[in-house]
């Protein structure tokens, strides 16, 4: 009896063992899993700061490239300028605000057409660019467009009330936009 006794508590005892290795493969299964998702998260982490860090480089070097591009405009090489913006566009093409100075530089060198695709594309990107609608109605204006200038100046006073203002005020608008300067309207203001 004792034998058979001795017996069961072996068996017994395997099986509490077999019990025991069971649950700890399936914390040891468990715990690869979770480190199997964290190890997943963890290399997304690292593609996406990966990506942040290129992303952020390219602004650095967009905004020197502007940098340069506002010194030239300033130094009256408007194509020059307009280079300098082209590049900065190559690293950052969504800018708005990049887009209009390179608008801006194309009108200054005299290339309407040019100005006014580049103006046009910096107002889509950012439909409440109030400052972007004031220089489109401006080249608009130097292409005797004042119709549409008419509109875009509206929708940047409507946008910033304060241009309009600027826009009876400002020395080259005025002289450009003559026929439309009276009449521009604050737009629905919502």
């Amino acid at each position: 009896m004792i034998s058979l006794l001795g017996l069961v508590l072996i068996i017994a005892s395997l099986a509490y063992s077999a019990i025991q290795l069971t649950s700890l493969r399936n914390k040891i299964d468990n715990a690869r899993h979770e480190f199997e998702i964290q190890n997943k998260q963890l290399i997304s982490t690292k593609t996406e700061l990966d990506a942040t860090h290129r992303q952020l480089r390219a602004s650095r070097e967009a905004v020197s490239y502007v940098t340069q591009g506002i010194n030239l405009y300033h130094q009256r090489l408007y194509s020059e300028a307009v280079e300098a913006y082209g590049k900065a566009l190559s690293l950052d093409p969504q800018n708005p605000y990049i887009l209009n100075l390179r608008g801006y530089s194309l009108f200054k060198a005299n290339q309407l057409d040019e100005a006014i695709s580049s103006l046009k594309r910096a107002v889509e990107l950012d439909p409440t660019y109030a400052w972007g609608f004031f220089d489109l109605a401006r080249v608009l204006c130097a292409k005797r467009e004042y119709s549409l200038a008419q509109e875009a100046a509206s929708q940047a006073a409507s946008l910033r009330p304060v241009l309009k203002e600027v826009m009876q005020s400002d020395g080259e608008f005025t002289r450009l936009c003559k026929p439309i300067v009276n009449s521009i309207k604050m737009g629905d203001q919502h």
